[in-house]
Protein backbone atom coordinates (compact mmCIF):
# COMPACT_ATOMS: atom_id res chain seq x y z
CA UNK A 1 0.00 0.00 0.00
CA UNK A 2 1.31 3.32 -0.62
CA UNK A 3 1.18 6.25 2.01
CA UNK A 4 1.83 9.80 1.58
CA UNK A 5 5.58 9.63 1.80
CA UNK A 6 6.16 7.20 -1.09
CA UNK A 7 3.88 9.09 -3.30
CA UNK A 8 6.34 12.06 -2.67
CA UNK A 9 8.79 9.69 -4.07
CA UNK A 10 6.69 8.68 -6.35
CA UNK A 11 6.70 12.11 -7.72
CA UNK A 12 10.34 13.02 -7.86
CA UNK A 13 10.69 9.60 -9.25
CA UNK A 14 8.49 10.33 -11.90
CA UNK A 15 9.69 14.05 -12.77
CA UNK A 16 7.16 14.82 -14.95
CA UNK A 17 4.98 17.85 -14.22
CA UNK A 18 3.05 18.03 -17.96
CA UNK A 19 -1.01 17.55 -17.39
CA UNK A 20 -1.80 17.56 -21.19
CA UNK A 21 -2.47 13.65 -20.96
CA UNK A 22 -4.63 13.76 -18.59
CA UNK A 23 -8.03 13.14 -18.14
CA UNK A 24 -9.86 16.44 -19.28
CA UNK A 25 -13.58 15.56 -19.40
CA UNK A 26 -15.05 19.17 -18.90
CA UNK A 27 -15.04 22.40 -21.16
CA UNK A 28 -14.17 24.70 -18.45
CA UNK A 29 -10.95 25.58 -18.14
CA UNK A 30 -10.54 25.80 -14.38
CA UNK A 31 -12.45 22.34 -14.05
CA UNK A 32 -9.92 20.29 -16.87
CA UNK A 33 -7.12 21.36 -14.82
CA UNK A 34 -8.65 20.15 -11.87
CA UNK A 35 -9.60 17.20 -13.32
CA UNK A 36 -6.18 16.54 -14.67
CA UNK A 37 -4.33 16.89 -11.55
CA UNK A 38 -6.97 14.43 -9.78
CA UNK A 39 -5.25 11.91 -12.13
CA UNK A 40 -2.04 12.83 -11.37
CA UNK A 41 -2.42 12.69 -7.39
CA UNK A 42 -4.15 9.47 -7.94
CA UNK A 43 -1.57 7.86 -9.77
CA UNK A 44 0.84 9.40 -7.85
CA UNK A 45 -0.72 7.01 -4.81
CA UNK A 46 -1.32 4.14 -6.99
CA UNK A 47 2.23 3.72 -8.42
CA UNK A 48 0.38 3.93 -11.98
CA UNK A 49 2.11 6.49 -13.31
CA UNK A 50 3.98 4.58 -15.88
CA UNK A 51 0.98 2.56 -16.93
CA UNK A 52 -0.79 4.00 -20.40
CA UNK A 53 -3.73 1.41 -19.92
CA UNK A 54 -6.39 3.30 -18.60
CA UNK A 55 -7.93 -0.26 -17.36
CA UNK A 56 -4.97 -1.54 -15.40
CA UNK A 57 -4.60 2.54 -13.63
CA UNK A 58 -8.88 1.97 -12.94
CA UNK A 59 -7.62 -1.43 -11.34
CA UNK A 60 -4.80 0.30 -9.44
CA UNK A 61 -7.14 3.04 -7.99
CA UNK A 62 -9.33 -0.01 -7.13
CA UNK A 63 -6.85 -1.40 -4.94
CA UNK A 64 -5.61 1.86 -3.06
CA UNK A 65 -8.78 3.60 -2.57
CA UNK A 66 -11.75 3.10 -0.99
CA UNK A 67 -13.26 6.20 -2.09
CA UNK A 68 -12.59 8.48 -5.14
CA UNK A 69 -14.61 11.32 -4.35
CA UNK A 70 -18.18 12.64 -5.87
CA UNK A 71 -19.14 15.98 -7.44
CA UNK A 72 -19.49 18.73 -4.65
CA UNK A 73 -18.92 16.42 -1.62
CA UNK A 74 -15.10 16.58 0.17
CA UNK A 75 -12.79 14.46 0.10
CA UNK A 76 -11.55 13.86 -3.24
CA UNK A 77 -9.95 10.66 -2.21
CA UNK A 78 -9.30 8.76 0.95
CA UNK A 79 -6.48 5.90 1.13
CA UNK A 80 -7.92 2.58 2.01
CA UNK A 81 -7.77 2.47 5.60
CA UNK A 82 -5.80 5.60 6.09
CA UNK A 83 -5.72 9.41 5.05
CA UNK A 84 -8.15 11.48 3.19
CA UNK A 85 -7.17 14.36 0.95
CA UNK A 86 -9.28 16.95 -0.58
CA UNK A 87 -7.12 18.40 -3.70
CA UNK A 88 -7.59 22.02 -4.67
CA UNK A 89 -6.13 23.36 -8.18
CA UNK A 90 -5.41 26.84 -9.55
CA UNK A 91 -3.75 29.13 -11.71
CA UNK A 92 -3.09 32.17 -9.28
CA UNK A 93 -2.21 31.49 -5.56
CA UNK A 94 -4.97 33.31 -4.28
CA UNK A 95 -7.41 32.34 -2.02
CA UNK A 96 -8.70 28.52 -1.84
CA UNK A 97 -12.51 28.17 -2.15
CA UNK A 98 -14.49 25.88 0.22
CA UNK A 99 -17.72 26.72 -1.27
CA UNK A 100 -20.55 25.43 1.29
CA UNK A 101 -18.26 23.04 2.89
CA UNK A 102 -15.98 24.72 6.12
CA UNK A 103 -12.61 24.53 6.58
CA UNK A 104 -11.83 20.60 8.61
CA UNK A 105 -9.59 19.58 10.81
CA UNK A 106 -10.72 16.13 10.64
CA UNK A 107 -12.76 14.14 7.99
CA UNK A 108 -16.25 13.33 10.33
CA UNK A 109 -18.00 10.39 9.68
CA UNK A 110 -20.99 11.98 11.05
CA UNK A 111 -20.36 15.11 8.51
CA UNK A 112 -24.40 15.79 6.67
CA UNK A 113 -22.23 17.29 3.19
CA UNK A 114 -20.30 13.93 3.21
CA UNK A 115 -21.68 11.81 0.43
CA UNK A 116 -23.11 7.82 1.80
CA UNK A 117 -20.18 6.36 -0.12
CA UNK A 118 -17.56 8.51 1.69
CA UNK A 119 -18.81 7.48 4.76
CA UNK A 120 -19.24 3.58 4.20
CA UNK A 121 -15.81 3.57 3.23
CA UNK A 122 -13.52 1.33 4.71
CA UNK A 123 -16.37 -0.50 6.32
CA UNK A 124 -17.85 2.76 7.84
CA UNK A 125 -17.03 1.93 11.29
CA UNK A 126 -14.28 5.35 11.48
CA UNK A 127 -15.49 8.16 13.35
CA UNK A 128 -12.82 10.17 11.93
CA UNK A 129 -9.98 10.28 9.31
CA UNK A 130 -6.96 12.61 9.53
CA UNK A 131 -7.26 15.26 6.06
CA UNK A 132 -4.70 16.74 4.22
CA UNK A 133 -5.36 19.80 1.65
CA UNK A 134 -3.46 19.31 -1.67
CA UNK A 135 -2.92 22.24 -3.56
CA UNK A 136 -1.33 22.71 -7.04
CA UNK A 137 -0.42 25.60 -8.79
CA UNK A 138 -0.80 25.15 -12.65
CA UNK A 139 0.25 27.27 -14.98
CA UNK A 140 -1.60 26.33 -18.85
CA UNK A 141 -0.92 22.58 -18.29
CA UNK A 142 2.36 22.47 -16.95
CA UNK A 143 2.57 21.77 -12.83
CA UNK A 144 4.45 24.35 -11.30
CA UNK A 145 4.24 23.79 -7.35
CA UNK A 146 2.31 21.06 -4.93
CA UNK A 147 1.89 21.49 -1.61
CA UNK A 148 0.03 18.48 0.36
CA UNK A 149 -0.49 20.01 3.74
CA UNK A 150 -1.72 18.17 7.14
CA UNK A 151 -4.99 20.22 8.17
CA UNK A 152 -4.17 20.46 11.88
CA UNK A 153 -1.32 22.53 11.03
CA UNK A 154 -3.69 25.26 10.10
CA UNK A 155 -7.22 24.55 10.66
CA UNK A 156 -8.61 25.29 14.29
CA UNK A 157 -11.08 22.26 15.93
CA UNK A 158 -14.43 22.32 13.70
CA UNK A 159 -16.26 23.93 16.89
CA UNK A 160 -14.41 27.00 15.43
CA UNK A 161 -16.50 26.92 11.95
CA UNK A 162 -19.31 25.49 13.39
CA UNK A 163 -20.62 28.30 15.83
CA UNK A 164 -20.85 31.18 13.57
CA UNK A 165 -22.72 28.73 10.99
CA UNK A 166 -25.00 27.40 13.11
CA UNK A 167 -26.09 31.06 14.64
CA UNK A 168 -26.28 31.79 11.13
CA UNK A 169 -28.79 29.22 10.75
CA UNK A 170 -31.03 30.38 13.85
CA UNK A 171 -31.19 34.00 12.88
CA UNK A 172 -32.46 32.80 9.59
CA UNK A 173 -34.81 30.59 11.27
CA UNK A 174 -36.20 33.63 13.26
CA UNK A 175 -37.02 35.62 10.64
CA UNK A 176 -40.84 34.20 10.98
CA UNK A 177 -41.17 36.42 14.30
CA UNK A 178 -41.07 39.61 12.27
CA UNK A 179 -42.46 37.82 9.13
CA UNK A 180 -45.15 34.84 10.32
CA UNK A 181 -45.32 34.26 6.34
CA UNK A 182 -42.37 32.77 5.64
CA UNK A 183 -41.62 29.75 5.92
CA UNK A 184 -37.63 28.87 7.04
CA UNK A 185 -36.59 25.33 5.42
CA UNK A 186 -33.71 23.59 7.58
CA UNK A 187 -30.89 22.25 4.96
CA UNK A 188 -27.36 21.11 4.87
CA UNK A 189 -26.82 24.94 3.86
CA UNK A 190 -27.21 28.02 5.59
CA UNK A 191 -31.31 28.02 5.31
CA UNK A 192 -33.34 28.59 2.64
CA UNK A 193 -37.17 30.34 2.90
CA UNK A 194 -40.29 29.43 1.22
CA UNK A 195 -42.91 31.10 0.42
CA UNK A 196 -41.84 34.68 0.09
CA UNK A 197 -44.59 36.31 -2.08
CA UNK A 198 -48.34 36.45 -1.29
CA UNK A 199 -48.95 33.63 -4.26
CA UNK A 200 -46.06 31.76 -2.62
CA UNK A 201 -44.11 31.09 -5.66
CA UNK A 202 -40.71 32.27 -4.69
CA UNK A 203 -38.28 30.72 -2.56
CA UNK A 204 -35.02 31.94 -1.45
CA UNK A 205 -31.56 30.00 -1.00
CA UNK A 206 -29.17 30.68 1.16
CA UNK A 207 -25.70 29.44 0.80
CA UNK A 208 -22.52 29.63 2.68
CA UNK A 209 -19.02 29.91 0.40
CA UNK A 210 -16.06 29.27 2.96
CA UNK A 211 -12.98 30.74 1.68
CA UNK A 212 -9.24 30.39 3.22
CA UNK A 213 -5.89 32.12 2.40
CA UNK A 214 -3.88 29.63 0.55
CA UNK A 215 -1.40 27.69 2.69
CA UNK A 216 1.86 28.91 0.61
CA UNK A 217 0.58 32.31 2.19
CA UNK A 218 0.19 31.10 5.60
CA UNK A 219 3.27 29.20 5.31
CA UNK A 220 5.68 31.43 3.23
CA UNK A 221 8.37 32.21 5.06
CA UNK A 222 8.76 28.48 6.49
CA UNK A 223 8.26 27.53 2.55
CA UNK A 224 11.07 29.74 1.05
CA UNK A 225 9.45 29.14 -1.59
CA UNK A 226 11.32 30.11 -5.46
CA UNK A 227 9.11 30.30 -7.82
CA UNK A 228 11.79 30.32 -10.47
CA UNK A 229 12.10 26.67 -10.08
CA UNK A 230 10.55 24.59 -13.11
CA UNK A 231 8.93 22.77 -10.13
CA UNK A 232 8.52 22.49 -6.28
CA UNK A 233 6.82 20.31 -3.67
CA UNK A 234 6.25 20.97 -0.39
CA UNK A 235 4.58 18.77 2.37
CA UNK A 236 3.75 20.24 5.94
CA UNK A 237 2.58 17.76 8.96
CA UNK A 238 2.88 17.63 12.63
CA UNK A 239 5.43 15.87 13.65
CA UNK A 240 3.03 13.27 15.56
CA UNK A 241 1.55 12.52 12.01
CA UNK A 242 4.71 11.87 10.25
CA UNK A 243 6.01 9.55 13.14
CA UNK A 244 3.15 7.28 12.37
CA UNK A 245 4.10 6.40 9.04
CA UNK A 246 6.28 3.01 7.94
CA UNK A 247 9.72 3.35 9.40
CA UNK A 248 11.29 2.19 5.58
CA UNK A 249 8.99 5.30 4.31
CA UNK A 250 10.28 7.45 6.55
CA UNK A 251 13.97 6.63 6.05
CA UNK A 252 13.82 6.29 2.12
CA UNK A 253 12.80 10.31 2.41
CA UNK A 254 15.04 11.39 5.28
CA UNK A 255 18.08 9.62 3.29
CA UNK A 256 17.45 10.90 0.05
CA UNK A 257 19.57 13.08 -1.39
CA UNK A 258 17.74 15.33 -3.06
CA UNK A 259 14.49 15.74 -0.66
CA UNK A 260 14.64 17.73 2.32
CA UNK A 261 13.33 16.78 5.67
CA UNK A 262 13.54 18.99 8.03
CA UNK A 263 11.48 20.13 11.91
CA UNK A 264 9.73 23.43 12.52
CA UNK A 265 7.85 25.20 14.79
CA UNK A 266 4.69 26.97 14.15
CA UNK A 267 1.49 28.57 15.42
CA UNK A 268 -1.25 25.77 17.23
CA UNK A 269 -4.12 26.68 14.81
CA UNK A 270 -6.70 26.81 18.01
CA UNK A 271 -4.11 28.77 20.24
CA UNK A 272 -1.76 31.06 18.54
CA UNK A 273 0.14 31.53 22.15
CA UNK A 274 1.03 27.68 21.78
CA UNK A 275 3.27 25.92 18.93
CA UNK A 276 3.29 22.68 17.40
CA UNK A 277 6.01 20.39 16.02
CA UNK A 278 5.43 20.06 12.19
CA UNK A 279 8.02 18.42 9.45
CA UNK A 280 8.13 20.22 6.34
CA UNK A 281 9.40 17.86 3.12
CA UNK A 282 10.44 19.78 0.28
CA UNK A 283 12.22 19.25 -3.25
CA UNK A 284 12.30 21.88 -6.43
CA UNK A 285 13.65 20.68 -10.22
CA UNK A 286 15.62 23.60 -11.68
Amino acid sequence: MVDLLTAILNIYNYNNFNLNNYSKTSSNRINQVGDSLEYYIKDAFSNSFNFSNQKTKKMNYADSFSYQGSKNHPPDLILKNSDSFEIKKSESKGNIHLNSSSPKDFLYNDDPRIHTDCRNSDGGKWKKKDIFYIIGYCKSDELNSLFFVHALTFISNKETYLGPWETLQNGISNLTKKYPSLHPKITTELGGIENVDPLKITNLRIRGMWMMDNPFKIFKTQLNHDSNKKFSLFCLLTTKKFETYPKNSISSLKSHKNISVSGLSITDPNNTKKSLDATLIKFEKP
